[in-house]
């Protein structure tokens, strides 16, 4: 659900001035990050409550202001047309069809991704045509679409979708349709999501942004971004799941016909179809959407004609000067990063060598004595990731800056080294 396009290495090169400097961020309140970096203690004991609230138009836009979810009720009052709707047997581009053998959960896949080259893990489904009715009606495999609500003509049946729907002014709709038993791993977006059950059953293991880093996520440059590595996070039994996958302060719950949930930004979701399943869902731009363009449109304070290893070297800089600031060490979120994304990470044969061994990158210092202005870049460079990511928790500061810095290692330096320059 989020799209981040990465500027081009000539944009992101700048001189000082360019630079917009705010001291009064920089002066902003920041804590440790160290707390989201070790291994996780806390207790299957959920330590929020879910709210619950029949769901009416005037309540919409106060949902942003949630910062827990929220189950709810009367969805059928507010769209009494959804309650018997038929919808006609339309055919769907791209549903995806897996078979019984590889199981029921399905995870996103993006093709397109930095490394989907190098991953050995491919998705176990297949794209292909089907109706309506073989989607909800598959007995000899499973089936799954989500696309426009518009497509399925649901505005027929009197759903102001998704005009009273949208939490903020941007927004994006989207249906869900899906045979019985239908899994999705356990992952989390960024937008505010506001996700209707109009039929069947689904059950929801729900977990708080603070156990966000205990659930071994997909680095963000893989096909599976968003989503934990635990593709089989999907049980139903809460003990079970934090056994097997790390969801820590979680709780579930099953949506029945007519009723709604509220997810906030991070809070992550595993979710399955208990029953044949149609469901429907707006994601709304958050602020954390927009600290995400932010942060990746921050100008880097090297030149364009800088060696391979110095903007090594000074990239490492930079990240030693932000982990400090948030009270940790650059060894310790080094570790944390390969621990929690790549630790158990599958790649290719010779692809799989390069990663682990490239030639040393950031070793030594040499060079960094020339730069005279090295500590007006990083003070520069520090101040816009305040700047930029001030009105997160902590917990996402870290999360955020965690995708950037991936990002940033293949930008400035190459795919094939990103592990290899961590565990220098």
């Amino acid at each position: 659900s989020f799209h981040r396009s990465v500027m081009s290495l000539q944009q992101l090169f700048v001189l000082g001035s360019l630079y917009s400097l705010r001291q009064s961020s920089a002066n902003s309140h920041y804590g440790s990050w160290n707390g989201f970096l070790t291994p996780c203690t806390e207790s299957l004991t959920p330590d929020w409550v879910l709210g619950t609230e029949p769901l009416n138009l005037s309540l919409v836009p106060l949902l942003k202001h949630r910062s827990q979810p929220v189950l709810l009720t009367n969805v059928f009052d507010v769209f009494p047309n959804s309650q018997d709707m038929t919808l006609t047997d339309l055919r769907l581009d791209n549903t995806h069809k897996q078979s019984k053998m590889k199981g029921s959960v399905f995870h996103h896949y993006n093709k397109d991704a930095v490394l989907a080259s190098v991953t050995g893990s491919r998705p176990g489904h297949i794209n292909e045509k089907s109706s309506v009715h073989e989607v909800l009606n598959s007995s000899q495999a499973h089936r799954y679409w989500s696309g426009s609500a518009s497509y399925l003509n649901l505005s027929t049946h009197a759903l102001p979708w998704p005009k009273h729907l949208n939490v903020t002014s941007e927004y994006y709709d989207l249906a869900w349709l899906s045979s019985k038993d239908v899994k999705v791993p356990q992952h989390y977006d960024n937008y505010y999501n506001l996700f209707l059950q109009l039929r069947g059953r689904k059950t929801f293991i729900i977990g708080p942004p603070s156990g966000i880093h205990h659930l071994k996520l997909h680095p963000s440059l893989h096909p599976g971004y968003r989503q934990s590595q635990y593709f089989n996070c999907t049980e139903t039994n809460i003990a079970a799941t934090h056994a097997s996958c790390g969801c820590t302060s979680c709780q579930q719950i099953t949506l029945e016909p007519g009723q709604g949930l509220f997810l906030p930004p991070f809070w992550s979701h595993g979710v399955h179809a208990v029953d044949a399943s149609i469901s429907m869902n707006v994601w709304s731009v958050s602020p954390a959407v927009v600290a995400a363009e932010e942060l990746f449109s921050t100008a880097i304070p090297l030149e364009e004609d800088w060696s391979l290893h110095r903007r090594s070297v000074v990239l490492a800089s930079l990240v030693k000067h932000v982990v400090n600031r948030f009270g940790t060490s650059l060894k310790t979120f080094a570790e944390a990063l390969l621990e929690q994304r790549y630790s158990d990470l599958k790649l290719l044969g010779p692809q799989r060598t390069q990663f682990a061994n490239g030639s040393c990158l950031c070793c030594t210092n040499e060079g960094l004595g020339s730069i005279l202005d090295l500590e007006a870049r990083r003070a520069r460079f520090l101040a816009a990731v305040i700047d930029h990511t001030a009105g997160l928790e902590l917990s996402l500061q870290l999360l955020y800056f965690q995708d950037w810095l991936e990002e940033m290692i293949v930008l400035l330096l190459d795919e094939k080294v990103v592990v290899a320059w961590l565990k220098q």
